[in-house]
């Protein structure tokens, strides 16, 4: 492997890997060391299996977040990440040749490029129109729509034609924190790509080309590029904070089952067992105790939700003024959905003049209570004694 300098401090880690059934192991850049007979480093500096992952696995790794990597390019490598397609993309191979020569330096030159994304109308989007053959001319001259492969991709061939060694590389961005457990979950959805560019100064660069479009040209989320029956784990959740919150906790229960049974090997789980007074236990206990105890995690589960999301003792100035909506909805003038208090007020006085100006009175107390930061003290009796004698 091209030797690595690490820069700054490094970050120490967990990672529980759910089976993928591929060889990749997933980690932070840049990674300095792992897991022992884990898997290995290969040339990209990536991690490989030797054999697919087919179960959950776990694994410790140290990676520097601040590096600097493959300051000698070799001429093989060089040459494999200058290539492009013969005969494709014209309008994009010239369109490089022409800024790579307004620019004074291969760093001007990116950051052009950067600035054409972002300046132009350039939208990021999940669903995005086809391309034709020449997919990058088509993309940078006609569509101008797509999602990170797209900007990775013509960023990565315009570095390329102008002479500058640059490659797409596909990995993850950001991810879901759990505050119960205190952990990141990093799903499918949060997968992304970006360019790396090799400068002789600096070595392999990471460049996001997709970051640079601009916030308000960004039309649609990942959900919503999916049918209604294949929305991601998470999207209805995030529609009810009581699913949300009770989502984090059952992935927090899965964490911590991993944590404490499918990643122990035996010693370790009759140790454990051996402290709960169960050593010796046969399957039966074992049975009963795990059986015991995820009664007791779920009684204390729900307990939580119960007493996190119970009734709110009502608003009394709410009441109140609900009393005064009833009162005048049997005699005719009820409330409509989404009225707003002034608006019913107003409605009132046309409707029924000599009730106008109790209404009015009573809105008024009702939003002073509502929405001023320091009401009178009085105003609460006042508004009760209002409806009290509010008889249409």
């Amino acid at each position: 492997l091209p030797p690595v300098r690490h820069l700054g401090d490094p970050v120490d880690y967990t990672v529980t890997l759910e089976p993928t059934g591929q060889q990749m192991l997933f980690a932070l850049d840049m990674v300095q060391s792992w897991t022992p007979g884990m898997g290995n480093q290969i040339w990209d500096y990536g991690l490989r299996t030797r054999h697919p992952i087919h179960a959950v696995i776990q694994y410790e790794a140290r990676s520097y977040p601040r590096y600097a990597a493959g300051l000698e390019l070799s001429a093989a490598l060089r040459n494999r990440n200058l290539q492009l397609p013969p005969g494709r993309n014209p309008r994009t191979l010239e369109l490089a040749r022409q800024m790579r020569a307004r620019s004074a330096d291969d760093g001007a030159y990116i950051r052009a490029v950067l600035a054409m994304f972002r300046e132009q109308e350039f939208w990021y989007t999940l669903t995005p129109p086809g391309l034709a053959r020449n997919s990058v001319d088509d993309f940078l001259f006609n569509t101008r729509e797509g999602f990170c492969g797209h900007y990775a991709s013509a960023f990565t061939t315009m570095m390329r034609a102008a002479g500058i060694p640059a490659r797409v590389v596909g990995g993850y961005q950001g991810g879901d924190w759990n505050p119960i457990g205190g952990y990141l979950i990093v799903r499918q959805s949060h997968a992304h790509a970006w360019s790396e560019v090799w400068l002789p100064e600096s070595g392999w660069t990471r460049v996001d080309p997709t970051a640079a479009v601009a916030p308000t040209r960004i039309e649609r989320g990942i959900e919503a590029a999916l049918p209604d029956e294949a929305l991601l784990p998470g999207a209805l959740m995030r529609e009810s904070e009581f699913w949300w919150q009770a989502g984090m906790a059952w992935d927090n229960v899965k964490a911590r089952w991993n944590d404490w049974v499918v990643q122990f090997d035996r010693l370790k789980q009759d140790s454990l067992l051996a402290r709960l007074g169960l050593g010796g236990a046969d399957w039966r206990g074992y049975a009963a105790a795990l059986g015991g105890g995820l009664a007791f995690a779920m009684a204390l589960l729900s307990l939580w939700l119960a007493w996190e999301y119970r009734p709110r003792a009502p608003d009394p100035a709410a009441a109140s003024y609900r009393r005064f909506s009833a009162r005048l909805a049997r005699r005719g003038v009820a409330r409509e959905t989404g009225e707003a208090p002034t608006a019913y007020a107003s409605r009132i006085a046309r409707l029924r003049p000599d009730l106008g100006p109790a209404a009015a009175a009573i809105t008024a107390l009702y939003l002073r209570l509502r929405y001023l930061p320091a009401p009178a003290g009085g105003d609460l009796r006042e508004l009760r004694r209002l409806v009290a004698r509010f008889q249409p």
